[in-house]
């Protein structure tokens, strides 16, 4: 038994008692009519002093009633401001459970505005994975393009490899061609020196040798027309090879920009993942938060109806005491006095009542403002539960998600392991192709060479062709100094040995200047050529060369010339880079420079 009940039975005890218990009983004694006048005066006084001592019994009663009466009062007042005091506790209780019930649905508001905020970063990670998606069949588009044009470039390079096997044997077979009009050329140089008697042979070896140079002259003519066509191949090659760089640099950068994203949407995956471990936890605390709530609720309505259960009590005992308080009326008019000011402590206690009524309407808008509170926290349980549901299915998402971004991971080593076969293939090409840039650089070689000996056939054919002039002349006499006659006989030249063919210039004059300006007696048009480069001087002892201050000089078998050298039969002068060759047509034949 609890404090609160131990005080309602006392109170229950006190409204109980009943103040005539303590009055005295009155003896009443009728007067017959056979009584003695002493007996009658014996009865009067004794009248008179039952009559005194039931007044004094009275006033004792009376005294002793208005004192029980007083401490009734009392205790009543006593209760009354304990029960009043209770009320304002109870009502604290009630205005914390409303403040609670404020807390949790503002909480529950706060869980709904983290439940769209999830909806919304799981619209996002839908639109981020589609544009994953779109990407990764761009890529796939991408990578079937270049596996494509691999495969192709793989033909062409097979292709290119035959061909190159082809041109391989045709430099074989010009190289073997070549050694062999090497060896003819050096038995014509031989045979030239030993005809120099036989001059109706050596006119017939001539005309062999002219044929033979002619088709030699188209074969060349056949050769560059070939090497041209292999040169713009290889040129055709190389352009494709840069073309399929860039496509690879496209497709790295593609791939690399694919794999930022994927990392990007992998940490954006992670942060939901969070935001989703962070709502389970809140509402795991909300659902905890609800039952404790809950709890206190059950507690409060017990209370309720303990205060209930307590107001009913008070009630039937302020009835109590009405009655005992409208049994007291008629004692006396000090009792009267006293009733009345019970009757003002009953109303007061009535207006209690009348106030606990109000309170118990109060309570009961509680209950129902409880029962709305219960049907909120419902109806935010099902939101919880609901949203609790839509977690569930963003974290299949987000194990989709994961699953696909796998799936991609995978993909993506294959195409880096597709990248890596294709650079493979690609540093082979590259391989073939320095390899044929070689072979190539090998080929100008032999054709430069070729050309040199096609100049020193050149050169041979000019000495013939002198030989037998020299040969057909009765007697040679001594040749004067060469003079400024253009249209006299000119027995000195240069031969500019240029990649296209031999240009023959006759120095007809004493004095000529080697340049580019256009009063040069030789105009070369070329960039490593000075204005005034060189000047030729010539008389009846020689020609003689000199540098006249150019840039790049001037050089008589690959020998800088410092101030004048003279030049003799077969010297080589290179004038910038241009490379020139000496012919004095009246030298003896075993009177040649070094060539």
């Amino acid at each position: 038994m609890n404090k609160e009940e131990r005080e309602i039975e006392r109170l229950r005890d006190i409204l109980d008692d009943d103040p005539t218990d303590e009055l005295p009983i009155l003896t009443i004694r009728g007067v017959l009519p056979g009584d003695s006048a002493d007996s009658l005066a014996e009865t009067g006084s004794h009248q008179i002093l039952h009559r005194r001592a039931g007044e004094a019994a009275a006033e004792s009663a009376q005294g002793a009633l208005l004192a029980n009466s007083s401490r009734s009062l009392e205790r009543l007042e006593t209760e009354i401001e304990e029960l009043q005091d209770k009320w304002q506790q109870v009502e604290r209780r009630l205005a914390d459970r409303d403040a609670e019930v404020s807390r949790l649905q503002e909480a529950l508001a706060e869980r709904a505005q983290q439940v769209e905020t999830l909806e919304a970063e799981l619209a996002k990670s839908t639109a981020a994975i589609a544009s994953l998606e779109s990407a990764r069949r761009d890529l796939e588009v991408e990578l079937q393009t270049g596996a494509r044009e691999r495969q192709r470039l793989l033909a062409d390079i097979a292709g290119r490899d035959e061909r190159a096997a082809d041109q391989a044997g045709e430099i074989a077979r010009l190289r073997t061609r070549l050694s062999e009009l090497e060896a003819e050329a050096r038995d014509w140089k031989a045979l030239a020196a030993t005809r120099s008697e036989e001059a109706e042979q050596a006119g017939a070896g001539r005309q062999e040798l002219t044929a033979a140079i002619g088709r030699y002259r188209e074969r060349i003519q056949d050769l560059e027309t070939y090497i041209d066509g292999a040169n713009a191949q290889r040129r055709e090659l190389e352009e494709r090879l840069c073309e399929q760089s860039s496509m690879q640099r496209a497709l790295e950068q593609a791939a690399a920009s694919w794999e930022r994203r994927s990392e990007r949407q992998a940490a954006e995956i992670r942060g939901l993942q969070a935001l989703l471990r962070r709502a389970e936890r809140q509402s795991q605390q909300l659902r905890a938060d609800l039952q404790d709530a809950r709890r206190e609720q059950r507690d409060s309505v017990a209370s309720l109806e303990n205060l209930r259960v307590e107001k009913q009590d008070l009630a039937r005992r302020l009835q109590g005491a009405s009655r005992q308080a409208a049994e007291l009326t008629f004692t006396s008019e000090q009792q009267l006095k006293e009733i009345s000011l019970l009757k003002a402590e009953i109303q007061r206690l009535e207006e209690s009542a009348t106030e606990l009524l109000a309170t118990r309407e109060k309570l009961a808008l509680l209950e129902e403002a409880l029962g709305a509170r219960d049907e909120q926290l419902r109806e935010a349980e099902e939101a919880l539960a609901e949203a609790t549901d839509e977690a569930t299915a963003l974290r299949e998402a987000l194990d989709q998600q994961a699953q696909q971004l796998a799936v991609l991971r995978d993909e993506l080593s294959q195409q880096q392991q597709q990248g890596e076969e294709l650079e493979g293939a690609l540093a082979s090409q590259a391989a073939r192709t320095e390899q044929l840039e070689g072979e190539l650089a090998s080929r100008d070689e032999a054709l430069a060479k070729l050309g040199a000996d096609m100049q020193r056939l050149d050169a041979v054919e000019s000495s013939l062709q002198l030989l037998e002039a020299r040969m057909q002349r009765p007697v040679a006499t001594p040749e004067p100094a060469v003079e400024d006659d253009p249209h006299g006989e000119v027995t000195r030249l240069l031969i500019a040995l240029g990649e296209d063919r031999a240009v023959k210039y006759p120095l007809y004059k004493a004095d000529m200047v080697v340049g580019r300006a256009p009063d040069s007696d030789i105009q070369i048009r070329h960039q490593f050529i000075s204005r005034h480069h060189a000047r030729l001087l010539s008389d009846e002892q020689g020609t003689f060369i000199e540098d006249l201050g150019s840039k790049n000089g001037v050089r008589v078998n690959a020998n800088r010339v410092a101030e004048r050298q003279r030049l003799r039969n077969g010297d080589l002068v290179d004038i910038g880079k241009t490379r020139f060759q000496f012919i004095d047509l009246m030298a003896p034949h075993g009177n040649q420079g070094t060539a």
